[in-house]
């Protein structure tokens, strides 16, 4: 304590010395030099803790030593002393404006909280939405004819229908996660894995006809018709592949039976005609791509059914899309040429009805001329070209679903003069109607796709901007907390009664803008599957102790009764304790907040069943028993005093429940209405008992040693951040040397060989990713250590800021206590 008391009166003599030096090189003629050394004189006095009258009352001393010299330069001297107190009004002048700016800064969160509330409630509408279409795309998959299955591209089973576990006589339950080549014979795996090699670099988008023989856990081999489209997710990355399975062994044993007994034409035709549809089924739900499919249907019927097929479908826009026509015989090329010119047999759009007009309801047609042929046509002179084709008689057959016309079918016969009768009109129904449901079935999946992506594209949209929003918010955030934290020691600042008040409001509101950043993180964290717990035995009981501690000033600001009772034995759980303390206080602030003062709070632990259970009880608003369900749900309020109350975004309860899940626990509120107060109750599952070790206390915190020996290199383009930082590092010893960008800090860095870079990310000219893997590449600042100072807080930014080549990251608003620590294990200081 002795030499503490000397160490100090020896700086103060020495800054006396030193001042009464510059005063009287001030007073033998006043230059830009020895103006600037009183600005630094004074920059030293504030950073050491002299106040304003101190710094006054020593000029007097050191003017009344030079009386003598001073005379009539009286004015001079005081113009010193002015030079001196510069560095003091730039502080001040520093708070006033980041005060302003924390207010622009709230105003702009209330507008982004009101954003973002909207963009849930039409969120929550859309996932609606998708789940029930996702719901009927699923019935649809599982209870399909054919066997279908997703794999990944190597084969491994994804997803499987009822039809496939049939198939290949297993449950299905266990074909998930299977590879698919289990089942594949042995002298044909060579040639399945070749086709997903090739599916996997490109070579292959879809295969429609393969040839594939397997065997089923029965033992009895069979031979499959296979077809196969590769699945691309959002970004056309290709993720996975879709396979559709045929028994062709069952369905030729069945046509070698059905033979047999087929004695008649009628039974030969019916069994042909069944195998027309099984094959025009089986080309439908090949693929979700109905208008190539729609090809293949058009030319399975001709010759089978007609000499020609012609496929109309209404687009969803509305508009008519013709699909190339099939015909059965050779055109004569002078016939061809007026085809080609006029655009007949080959896919085209056009916004009239045309046919659609005229069709109502399956019908045959036995003339060709008249308007009706014109329409089908597109006009005078292209009937009068299809005249030339010979067409005999037709069947206009629409696709219908759900009494709306999606396309029609017309079969012509020509030159194999056929006439159609109500058989083969049954015939082309059916088929119609197969149509139909293709169509249907291929829209519906392209809708779910495509609300699916909006909504993966509008919850990638929220998460970077509340990234940008977390950056934005921390820059000047940092500076504000920073220099709160010192002023509010201060001995002038502290006893002003006024000034102490207005530095803890500032230090308190800052602290509540840092948590709700902090909450939007979390959230973003959530959404995206990102946030990481650790996991040891704690006692929940000193988690309370410290939650109570952290939250205690707030509740003595309100006039609140914070009363605790809890469990006389430790409540051992495993979990990660700064999410278990997060999550009691955010039911201790939750509290708070929905508490009148001079009310109560109390929180209680206890054992129930094997399982830890905090409550928290409080005699505020209450929740209105309709809302409690909704109460863990972000961006919602139970009331409706939101206005009249200091009520946030409603994050913390939605992250608590996320935490508390992640733990294996449940946490839910009660509350007997508006006006009755609220209770909230967590449960854990209580740990094992640890295994007795000895007793050890941890190493605490190391004091930094040999400080003036370890150079820092300090680049942020903030300079208020830049400001602050070197003060405080400055004030701990060490050699501070900045940058405003990191072109100059790159440049520094060369020049100076620090033993510490301190670097922001986001910078002019060379940002923080482009400034460490300069460094890294060259060889004499290859191992210099570095620490990312950043404004983004998500785990994906932290790990790319690591993987580019930093040692740490500390995350804005960054505390001097929080970056110590790493300096000294960086540094060895």
């Amino acid at each position: 304590m002795i030499a503490e008391t000397r160490r100090i009166s020896r700086q103060a003599r020495d800054f006396t010395e030193a001042y009464h030096s510059a005063f009287k090189e001030y007073l033998s003629g006043a230059n830009q030099a020895t103006i600037r050394r009183a600005y630094e004189l004074g920059r030293v006095a504030l950073a050491a803790g002299m106040g304003v009258l101190e710094l006054a009352a020593l000029h007097e001393t050191c003017a009344a030593t030079l009386a003598s010299e001073i005379g009539a330069a009286k004015t001079e001297a005081f113009k010193f002393l002015l030079e001196s107190l510069a560095p003091y009004e730039m502080v001040f002048r520093g708070l006033q404006e980041a005060d302003a700016k924390l207010r622009q800064s709230l105003r702009e969160l209330m507008l982004t909280e009101d954003t973002l509330r909207r963009q849930n409630e039409k969120l929550s509408s859309t996932h609606q939405a998708l789940a029930q279409e996702r719901k009927r795309y699923r019935e649809l998959f599982e209870f399909a004819p054919d066997a279908y299955l997703v794999t990944d591209l190597t084969g491994k089973i994804r997803e499987a229908n009822r039809t496939l576990a049939a198939l290949l006589c297993t449950p299905q339950a266990l074909l998930a996660g299977r590879p698919l080549s289990e089942f594949v014979l042995d002298e044909e795996r060579e040639a399945f894995e070749s086709h997903l090699r090739e599916f996997k670099v490109g070579d292959l988008e879809k295969i429609d006809d393969w040839q594939l023989s397997v065997q089923p856990s029965d033992g009895t081999s069979i031979q499959l018709a296979v077809a196969i489209g590769a699945e691309r997710g959002v970004d056309g990355a290709l993720s996975g592949l879709r396979w559709l399975l045929r028994d062709v062994t069952k369905r030729k044993r069945a046509e070698e039976e059905r033979t047999q007994y087929l004695v008649s034409h009628a039974e030969a035709e019916a069994a042909r005609r069944f195998e027309f549809l099984a094959e025009a089924s089986s080309l439908l739900a090949s693929s979700l791509d109905y208008e190539a499919t729609f090809a293949s249907v058009a030319r399975l019927t001709v010759p089978y059914l007609a000499d020609w097929a012609f496929v109309h479908l209404v687009e969803e826009d509305g508009s008519i899309l013709q699909l190339q026509p099939a015909h059965a015989h050779a055109i004569d090329p002078e016939l061809a040429q007026d085809l080609d010119r006029l655009g007949l047999l080959e896919p085209r759009r056009r916004s009239e009805l045309g046919i659609f007009a005229h069709v109502v309801r399956p019908k045959i047609m036995n003339a060709f001329r008249g308007k009706w042929l014109e329409d089908v046509a597109g006009g005078t002179e292209n009937a009068t070209i299809l005249l030339k084709l010979g067409f005999r008689t037709a069947m206009i057959v629409p696709f219908v679903a759900r009494d709306r016309a999606l396309g029609v079918l017309t079969l012509v016969a020509a030159q194999s003069g056929r006439i159609y009768r109500q058989t083969d009109l049954a015939l082309a129904e059916d088929l119609a109607h197969r149509c139909a449901l293709a169509i249907e079935n291929a829209r519906l999946y392209r809708q779910v796709i495509r609300e699916r992506d909006k909504a993966e594209k509008a919850s990638r949209a929220k998460d970077e901007f509340l990234a940008i929003l977390s950056h934005e918010l921390k820059n000047p955030l940092m500076p504000v907390m920073s220099w709160t934290r010192m002023l509010k020691n201060h001995r002038l600042i502290s006893q002003d009664t006024t000034l102490s008040e207005g530095v803890k409001s500032l230090e308190r509101n800052a602290q509540n803008i840092s948590r709700l950043v902090n909450d939007c993180l979390d959230l973003a964290r959530i959404s995206q599957g990102k946030i990481q717990m650790k996991s040891e035995v704690v006692d929940l009981n000193q988690i309370v102790l410290a939650a109570m501690e952290a939250v205690r000033e707030m509740a003595g600001n309100k006039k609140l009764s914070l009363i605790g009772d809890l469990a006389c034995a430790p409540l051992r759980v495993s979990g990660d304790p700064t999410r278990l303390q997060q999550v009691i206080m955010n039911l201790l602030v939750n509290a708070i907040k929905y508490t009148p003062s001079a009310g109560a709070i109390s929180i209680q632990s206890c054992t129930s069943e094997n399982a830890a259970v905090i409550q928290v009880k409080d005699t505020g608003e209450g929740i209105d028993a309709s809302f409690l369900q909704h109460v863990f749900e972000p961006f919602r309020q139970g009331t409706s005093t939101w206005l009249t109350s200091d009520s946030g975004l409603g994050l913390g309860l939605a992250i608590s429940r996320k935490i508390v899940e992640m733990h294996h626990g449940r946490i839910w509120a009660e509350s007997q209405g508006l006006g009755w107060g609220t209770t909230f109750r967590m449960q854990l599952p209580i740990a094992a008992p640890p295994e007795r070790q000895s007793e050890c206390l941890p190493a605490g915190p190391q004091l930094v040693q040999q400080a003036d020996t370890v150079k820092i290199l300090v680049i942020e383009d903030n300079e208020d951040i830049l400001f602050i930082l070197k003060l405080e590092l400055e004030s701990r010893g060490f050699s501070v040397v900045t940058a405003t960008d990191g072109l100059n800090g790159l440049e520094l860095a060369k020049n100076g060989s620090p033993d510490l870079i301190i670097s922001d990310i986001k910078m002019p000219g060379l940002d923080g990713y482009e400034l460490i893997k300069t460094i890294r590449a060259t060889p004499e600042l290859a191992d210099i250590a570095a620490i990312a100072l950043t404004g983004f807080g998500m785990q994906t930014d932290i790990d790319q800021l690591l993987a580019a080549g930093f040692n740490c990251c500390i995350p804005k608003p960054a505390d001097i206590d929080d970056i110590l620590p790493l300096i000294q294990e960086l540094t060895g200081a």
